[in-house]
């Protein structure tokens, strides 16, 4: 993000502590869900002092960027998801009801 950005010790410990179970996400096939909006496509991950920013390339839309700093990141080995911004990706699809909805 900024290049200027003097994360604070939480934040330090929060990047040891999810930055390597984030980086396991890179070139995976992951579901997207915010909302009712939902699609599969493979994620592309960058990691920097601020948070995570993830990129995710679908065969049904075009790209999409989401992003979080790493004190709102919700960290799972199966799945990411960020507080307060509703965006979530998944190895499994959570709401197979919805089907691909963009």
């Amino acid at each position: 993000m900024d290049e200027e950005f003097e994360p604070s010790e939480e934040l330090i410990l929060r990047r040891e502590t999810f930055e390597p179970v984030v980086k396991l996400f890179q070139g995976q096939k992951m579901w997207f869900n915010e909302n009712r909006i939902q699609f599969d496509g493979i994620v592309k991950v960058k990691t920097d002092s601020w948070g995570v920013t993830l990129t995710i390339t679908s065969d049904h839309r075009e790209p999409l960027k989401v992003s979080g700093r790493w004190d709102i990141l919700y960290v799972r080995k199966s799945r990411i998801s960020a507080a307060y911004a509703g965006w979530m990706i998944s190895r499994e699809c959570y709401y197979p009801e919805i089907g691909i909805s963009i």
